[in-house]
């Protein structure tokens, strides 16, 4: 019995390491990095002023939260990718749906961005946003 268990034991490492070669070898042939760091950060047309004047013009405050004098601070992660698209926006922490809601349906709108650099070339860019909701 022990060694039927320490065999299927092995076997299942074995199974494991070669599954973890292959996938390390398709995260090494896929070029698709996201960065965080870069030599030059992916920007908004019109830089930090034209993002908070699009920002602005463009989010509703929620009717649920005006009704309950609720405010909030949210953190949308999202990526800027190599062609300046705005893609998988994240909530660093959650927070009540309405909220999270308005700041996704305002990112959806988001014209593209510059992409950022690296090395001269451009790279997917992690960006995190904040936007607050405040009465």
């Amino acid at each position: 019995m022990k060694k039927s268990f320490a065999f299927i034991l092995l076997l299942f490492f074995v199974s494991q390491f070669s599954y973890s070669t292959t996938l390390s070898n398709v995260l090494v042939l896929d070029n698709d990095s996201i960065y965080e760091q870069f030599d030059v950060a992916p920007e908004f047309e019109g830089g930090i002023e034209g993002l908070m004047k699009f920002v602005q013009e463009n989010i509703t405050y929620p009717e649920e939260a005006k009704a309950k004098e609720e405010t909030a601070r949210l953190f949308v992660e999202f990526v800027v990718d190599k062609s300046g698209q705005v893609r998988d926006p994240q909530f660093k922490r959650k927070d009540k749906k309405y909220f999270e809601r308005e700041v996704l349906r305002v990112i959806s709108k988001m014209p593209n961005w510059k992409p950022g650099l690296k090395n001269g070339e451009k790279v997917n860019g992690k960006v995190v946003l904040p936007i607050t909701f405040k009465l």
